[in-house]
């Protein structure tokens, strides 16, 4: 979470429609993270737009597979996400985040 804006400035579109603030999908990716025992991202396609000095549009296409502490294995064919950066104090932070994927399926 080290790269995402931790301001009242960050908004984040979480997979389920609803808004988040940097708390609050720091939270949602924690209880995430604790359900897996391991997670493999597979980057399929990604692209920058530099939209002015100060800001750029970065996306990504990726596959997921990860085990659930249960022993579960699930996959996700098809993750898209869009962050929009920002150039604050000579580093880049994401001001902006989208989420997108189909439901989990077992392997």
């Amino acid at each position: 979470m080290a790269f995402f804006e931790n301001t009242s400035d960050f908004l984040a579109a979480n997979l389920d429609g609803t808004s988040a603030d940097y708390g609050t999908l720091k939270k949602i990716n924690g209880d995430a993270l604790n359900l897996t025992s391991s997670v493999k991202s597979t980057l399929e396609h990604e692209a920058i737009r530099v939209l002015s000095r100060s800001e750029l549009l970065y996306a990504f296409f990726a596959r997921q597979a990860f085990t659930l502490e249960t022993g579960d294995k699930m996959k996700v064919d098809h993750v898209a996400g869009t962050m929009l950066f920002a150039r604050i104090s000579n580093s880049w932070k994401v001001r902006y985040y989208h989420q997108s994927e189909l439901p989990p399926v077992k392997m």
